[in-house]
């Protein structure tokens, strides 16, 4: 309506799609439309597919994400659930058959893109990046009420390191439970 009357009241017409687009253009889209419609039908269709394009992604980003951080809030509160270390050829068998299972996991895995994972996160497992040698990624993945913390690392040394803190962890939590 506004587009109606401001085109009107400079003596310009414009068609009932170009005020469409001008209304859309308000949303922070700097589109220039040099164009009086009607345009051709693919011109049109392209014109209006562009902008929807890019809301549709940024919809789907935001939900893909506010998804993901539900699932971290969520899994402080974890009971009796697995962590995995690491996602590899080992620990992918695993991971389906726990999924398989309807069990609830974690995986922590270090310095891998996490971006990778969406397959894993969309059956339910909640992946985070991090190490189990850290106290804080212990305490996010709710490791003192976890049933197992399975380590897959390829390095046993560094199986055998994340174990020793692990324990550390959950033997000082328990410590201050008891006090």
């Amino acid at each position: 309506v506004g587009y109606n009357t401001y085109f009107t009241e400079q003596g310009t017409y414009r068609h009932f799609i170009d005020l469409i687009f001008h209304t859309i253009k308000l949303f922070a889209f700097d589109i220039v439309d040099e164009y009086a419609s009607p345009l051709p039908l693919p011109l049109e269709i392209a014109r209006f597919l562009a902008p929807g394009v890019l809301i549709y992604t940024a919809l789907k980003t935001m939900l893909f994400l506010a998804r993901r951080e539900f699932k971290y809030f969520r899994m402080k509160s974890y009971k009796n659930h697995i962590i995995v270390s690491s996602i590899n050829s080992y620990s992918r068998y695993l991971i389906k058959d726990l999924i398989d299972k309807r069990e609830k996991i974690i995986v922590v895995t270090e310095g891998d893109d996490i971006t990778n994972f969406e397959d894993l996160e969309r059956k339910g497992v909640v992946v985070i990046q991090g190490s189990l040698n850290d106290y804080k990624v212990l305490e996010n993945s709710a490791a003192a009420k976890a049933r197992f913390i399975v380590l897959l690392n390829e390095n046993d040394e560094h199986n055998i390191s994340t174990a020793i803190s692990a324990f550390d962890y959950l033997k000082e939590i328990r410590n201050n439970y008891e006090t």
